[in-house]
């Protein structure tokens, strides 16, 4: 509250707050000063009993006319322009939260006629109400409160418009005011250590029509950590501010400020030559007062554009914006990066300081530092130049300046620090963590070596990092990585070049879920190839429309309208379930609430009994006016329901989206078996004797017509009986095998003779695949197969370093195990490729049992 910001003290009568969690931030804030607590405005106004005084009867506000001030804030929901109906007829006026405001607010002021109101709310609320009618709410609002009775005159009425804009301008006003306390704020970090003069501006300018990159260091085999601040950095500062001497240096004002980070002299012999120079550059800036330098067009061009505004913006962007050249700007973000990579790690320097001279009081005791590591490289192709001044012997080895590309590995490294502290003051334990900033770095080649030496050189940026990390008892390293031995080696070398320190490895998350997700669908290997050809089978332009098409032929022709009753019991239960597992409407999903919008049409139209063949549709009393009308919607709402999209294709190499097309492919054949009706027409041309029209000739001559002909053969044809469209497609060899590894999804591709891919007979091939793999998913139904498959996984965790625990997934086997008895043996191969996908987000081990 402002009252307390400004030091004038206050009693709070009352407040009124609905929600809870908000009630417990005033009560914390405020309980000391505030009398009554309510839930409402109106129970406020009618004395009811406040959360603060459950046990009485009445909580009354005994104050009328000695109130000094009252805040009121009634909800902006009627009056805000981001309502979507804010501006329709009655809108506002109808809306259950209006009379808070009219009623409420004005019967607040009226009961007990506060010396002085503030009363907050929206834009909107100063706005017409519609079209119609052209009077505001705030309009209404004073014409209320001026028809009112008021013991002690009423009130002047003044309204302010104010924007956030404007708070931002004044706050940015106050931190400029601020830069001579010692404050470590971002402008004059940025003001003292770029460049002040225009020299390089001007040469820039000058060779604005030879744009080139930024360098990128290579890390060779035996790295030499200092050499990037030495032959790098420190060239970025040579045209900076001139050096300060040392009696320029004054102590610090403000003793906490002393106390904590020490003498300002002190500091300055902080960190590295680089660092060092850096705090120089920061002091002279702090130190100037109002006249401070002028900055060059780059340096303001960026801190507007990346800084003070906080958006993403390309280099283009921000030429065209601030007119400045594309040289200017790359080496001001190369320097923007150096001070913020540096700044930061010295800081953190700073703060181990800190900590170190708390432990030669008696005040605090080191317990335990803990350094995590996550590591990981990546091949990016990247731009590089002068690459002779990076790799040795370029020339020499028969290399050319202009091949400027360059396949490297990045190298990203996430460096966490947490520091216990036992508190002797207290008697508790403070734990500080805190994240040390890393440079990307590009790697030569991917070996231990380099690995260690650029992990080495990112420690070696934080001041007496080892000096300070000694004086804790426990020292631990934890770093999460994958299993390749390059990282392997990299964390058996700091095992060996830091015996004090106790070494744990974690498994990256994203690689066990890959290899949970790649170990679960192992032992559906021919499901998963199937999914595979499925989506391959739909690639394309009109696969979709042709596939809608066929599925209307199929409720045209099979469609059943009984007028009876839906069943319900267990049927019901099935259905729904069904939906949940392919169709899920959980936070969690790719599109909860187009699966809500499809799972009610599912629902309402395909009420009969799913795991039979026959479709059949319920039409109970005011369902339908007509069997045609039943038909219609079948052809609409129902076919647009089952496909909203093509099959997604199942990407092996991928962890991300396995299930989608699981959900695809369950979804349709859990509904009366319509993948396999589906796919039988799609991918085959049907005919009244299928086996006798197997021939490669006859083949070809039907694939000329591809896309809307085939659908067009597939829809006259619907008469034909499945099995033997089934015993047609099996004819001509299935594609995949029962040895099939699965490994290589699809064989080389067809060439034609001047060596270009035949695309024509690769499509029938995959459609080929496809439609194999439908049938036999369908023989299985037929025949009576059923798949009983029991899953137990087991989650591996590191606890305390080193202990492992076994934990069983009772409730995920109890889910299991209820939706395979709800869903029958109608569900088989479907129902547990599905499952494997959905326990995957939650294994953390790539052991299954």
């Amino acid at each position: 509250m402002f009252l307390q910001a400004l030091g004038i003290p206050f009693t709070a009568l009352a407040a009124a707050e609905k929600q809870p969690e908000y009630r417990r931030v005033i009560q914390a804030n405020h309980g000391s000063r505030l009398q009554h607590l309510y839930e409402t405005l109106e129970d406020m106004l009618e004395e009811k009993t406040c959360t603060k005084h459950p046990d009485c009867e009445r909580c009354r506000v005994d104050s009328a006319g000695g109130i000094s001030l009252a805040l009121t804030g009634s909800p902006c929901n009627p009056f805000s322009k981001q309502r979507a109906k804010r501006f329709r007829d009655q809108s506002v006026q109808h809306h259950r939260m209006t009379e808070t405001t009219m009623s409420g607010v004005v019967g607040l002021y009226l009961k007990w006629e506060p010396r002085a109101a503030i009363m907050e709310q929206v834009r909107g609320f100063d706005m017409q109400t519609s079209q119609a009618d052209v009077t505001t709410p705030a309009t209404k609002f004073l014409q209320i409160m001026a028809a009112q009775t008021w013991k002690h005159g009423g009130y002047w009425v003044a309204k302010l418009y104010l924007d956030s804009t404007d708070w931002i301008q004044i706050i940015s006003g106050m931190a400029d005011d601020g830069l001579a306390d010692l404050d470590l704020d971002l402008n004059s970090l940025i003001d003292g250590l770029l460049d002040a003069g225009a020299s390089h501006e001007d040469e820039a300018d000058s060779r604005d029509s030879q744009p080139s990159d930024v360098a990128a260091q290579l890390v060779p085999a035996q790295p030499n950590p200092n050499w990037l601040e030495e032959d790098e950095l420190l060239g970025l500062v040579d045209d900076l501010l001139p050096s300060v001497s040392e009696e320029s240096f004054q102590p610090a004002v403000n003793s906490d400020l002393r106390d904590i980070f020490g003498p300002r002299a002190g500091l300055s012999q902080l960190g590295d030559s680089f660092q060092q120079q850096m705090f120089k550059r920061y002091c002279a800036a702090t130190s100037a007062g109002s006249e401070r330098p002028v900055l060059r067009k780059a340096v303001v061009a960026v801190t507007d554009c990346l800084i003070r505004s906080g958006r993403h913006r390309s280099i283009s962007v921000i030429q065209d914006q601030s007119g400045t050249s594309r040289r200017s700007l790359q080496r001001t973000l190369f320097q923007l990066a150096a001070v913020l990579l540096h700044g930061g790690c010295w800081l953190v320097g700073a703060m181990l300081g800190m900590c170190s001279r708390w432990f030669q009081r008696p005040r605090m005791m080191p317990v335990m530092a803990v350094s995590k590591f996550r590591y990981d490289e990546t091949p990016l192709r990247m731009r590089l130049v002068e690459l002779q001044q990076f790799i040795p012997d370029f020339v020499q080895r028969g290399g050319h300046l202009s091949e400027s590309y360059k396949y490297v590995k990045i190298l990203r490294i996430d460096w966490t620090l947490g520091l216990l502290i036992y508190d002797l003051a207290s008697l508790g334990h403070r734990l500080i963590t805190v994240d040390i900033p890393v440079a990307m770095v590009p790697l030569e080649r991917t070996t231990a070596e380099t690995q260690a030496a650029a992990i080495r050189s990112a420690m070696a940026c934080v001041p007496n990092l080892h000096q300070h990390l000694s004086l804790y008892p426990e020292q631990v390293r934890l770093a999460c990585v994958d299993r390749y031995a390059a990282n392997l080696k990299a964390e058996d070398y700091f095992k060996s070049s830091q015996p004090e320190m106790t070494r744990t490895i974690f498994p990256c998350d994203v690689h066990k879920a890959s290899a949970v997700i790649k170990k679960s669908l192992r032992p559906f290997e021919e499901v998963t190839s199937g999914l595979v050809h499925t989506g391959l089978s739909m690639e394309g332009g009109g696969s979709l429309a042709v596939l809608r098409q066929v599925l209307q032929d199929v409720f045209e022709n099979e469609l059943i309208v009984e007028n009876s009753p839906a069943p319900g019991g267990s049927i019901r239960n099935h259905t729904r379930q069904i939906l949940d597992l392919f169709c899920p409407v959980h936070p969690g999903a790719s599109s909860p609430l187009k699966n809500m919008r499809r799972q009610f049409v599912l629902q309402y139209y395909c009420n009969s009994d799913i795991t039979q063949d026959r479709i059949v549709h319920h039409c109970s009393f005011s369902c339908c006016r007509s069997r045609q009308e039943t038909a219609d919607r079948f052809a609409s709402s129902v076919v647009l329901a089952f496909l909203p999209r093509k099959c997604p294709m199942l990407k092996r190499k991928s962890w991300t989206d396995a299930e989608q097309p699981m959900e695809w492919t369950g979804l349709l054949q859990s509904f009366w078996g319509l993948f396999t009706k589906v796919m039988v027409k799609f991918t085959g041309s049907a005919s009244v004797a299928p086996v006798a029209r197997v021939s490669v000739g006859h083949e070809e001559d039907e694939a000329e017509d591809f896309g809307q002909g085939e659908a067009a053969e597939a829809l006259g044809a619907a008469g034909t009986d499945v099995l033997e469209l089934i015993d047609g497609i099996l004819a001509q060899g299935s594609g995949v095998g029962e040895g099939e590894t699965g490994d290589h999804d699809e064989a080389a591709a067809p060439m034609l003779p001047d060596g270009e891919i035949d695309w024509h007979e690769l499509q029938l091939r995959r459609k080929r695949k496809a439609g194999v793999f439908s049938c036999r998913a369908s023989l299985m139904e037929n025949l009576g197969r059923r798949v009983l498959v029991s899953l137990q996984f087991v989650i591996c965790e590191c606890q305390n370093c080193q202990r492992h625990q076994e934990i069983q997934i009772a409730a995920f086997q109890i889910q299991s195990q209820k939706l395979a008895a709800a869903a029958g043996s109608y569900l088989s191969l479907w129902f547990l490729c599905s499952l494997t996908v959905t326990i995957s987000k939650v294994i953390t081990s790539d052991q299954t049992a």
